[in-house]
């Protein structure tokens, strides 16, 4: 993995925290891990059918490093 690809998820991981946090304090926090894990395996999982670099960007990055 370059490091690219990995400041950008670090960065969208950075940025969404309050985001988590919102939603772990509105729901509950069961749900919260929940829905983060459905959405960070789909970005996982659209990721490996990439044919592009941008469509791996924002598959990997944003849904990935949001969802974590």
């Amino acid at each position: 993995m370059n490091l690219h690809c990995l400041s950008k998820i670090l960065c969208v991981l950075t940025v969404a925290a309050p985001l988590g946090s919102f939603i772990g304090n509105r729901l509950s926090h069961r749900a919260a891990v929940m829905m983060g894990g459905i959405l960070s395996s789909a970005g996982l999982v659209l990721s490996s059918f990439a044919t592009s670099l941008e469509f791996l960007y924002l598959s990997l990055g944003i849904l990935t490093g949001l969802f974590t």
